[in-house]
């Protein structure tokens, strides 16, 4: 389990694994899959209408953005595909 004051900690801890990992396998590409437990659908609100909205979210805990969102964002920052796996 990851601690940090903020999600942006949080979002940058996650992306300093997939950085370590892609240099410590030697893999080219990485394909990530998220499959944490389901979460509570939220409805997309202001802190998902931009990147700089998110951020700005990321950097003040918005209570909008899930941990997948955290784990999607730190993928698309280091350019892995993040595809959603959930039980239905």
């Amino acid at each position: 389990m990851k601690k940090g004051r903020t999600k942006r900690d949080l979002a940058e801890q996650v992306r300093d694994d997939i950085r370590d990992f892609k240099k410590k396998s030697g893999a080219d590409r990485l394909i990530m899959i998220w499959c944490g437990s389901t979460e509570v659908f939220l409805a997309p609100g202001e802190v998902h209408q931009t990147m700089k909205c998110f951020e700005q979210g990321l950097d003040k805990n918005h209570n909008d953005i899930s941990p997948s969102m955290i784990y999607a964002y730190a993928a698309l920052k280091e350019a892995s595909h993040s595809p959603t796996a959930h039980p239905t």
